[in-house]
């Protein structure tokens, strides 16, 4: 099985391309830096909850982490209710 950080770092590049962003322009928006973003994307680590909700707030998304036992580990929805 993936691990979550690389299940997000599909997901946040999936959400960037969604709305039009860089990873610089959502670097930006977040306070995060290009580098932190980049390993996130790549999925070599995973943001903090902080972070999470940054990059939430930033994107107009949601993203939905849930434990990994079965279910979908995470998951992207744009503000328009598409997932992906």
């Amino acid at each position: 099985m993936e691990s979550i950080s690389k299940r997000f770092g599909h997901r946040l590049k999936v959400a960037l391309v969604d709305v039009g962003m860089t990873q610089e322009e959502v670097a930006q928006r977040t306070g995060l830096s290009q580098a932190t973003v980049g390993r996130h994307v790549r999925g070599i680590s995973s943001p903090t909850l902080d972070q999470l909700a940054a990059y939430a707030a930033a994107l107009g998304a949601e993203f939905i982490v849930a434990p990994a036992t079965g279910l979908e580990p995470v998951t992207y929805r744009s503000t328009t209710g598409v997932a992906a």
